[in-house]
């Protein structure tokens, strides 16, 4: 399974998460196409990632202990709402953790 995939598959997972429509591991697999055991590979996965995944016996699905949010994009780090067309411009990280240098944006 390649990143790309992988990234896919945790995605449709969350939203079936939110849905409380996995249901059991077998029929998770099922849904997805995938092993029972890259079920559980997967669902490792978000958990080292952060998510609080428990499986609910009473509804019979996977479910988050509490909300969550799963961004698997990136976005400009721009403060204004100016539009860019092209060229080079100047980004910096107001938290002072990192400075992007000249970086070529064109939206």
């Amino acid at each position: 399974m390649t990143f790309i995939e992988k990234l896919q598959m945790i995605d449709r997972l969350h939203y079936l998460i939110l849905k409380r429509g996995t249901g059991s591991a077998n029929e998770l697999s099922i849904r997805l196409n995938i092993s029972r055991r890259n079920v559980y590979n997967i669902i490792e996965q978000m958990k080292v990632l952060g998510a609080p995944i428990e499986y609910c016996g009473a509804t019979k699905s996977f479910i988050y202990k509490y909300p969550v949010k799963f961004e698997s994009s990136f976005s400009p780090m721009i403060r204004n709402s100016q539009q860019l067309t092209g060229g080079i411009y100047r980004i910096v990280d107001y938290s002072n953790l990192y400075d992007i240098n000249y970086v070529r944006w064109s939206i």
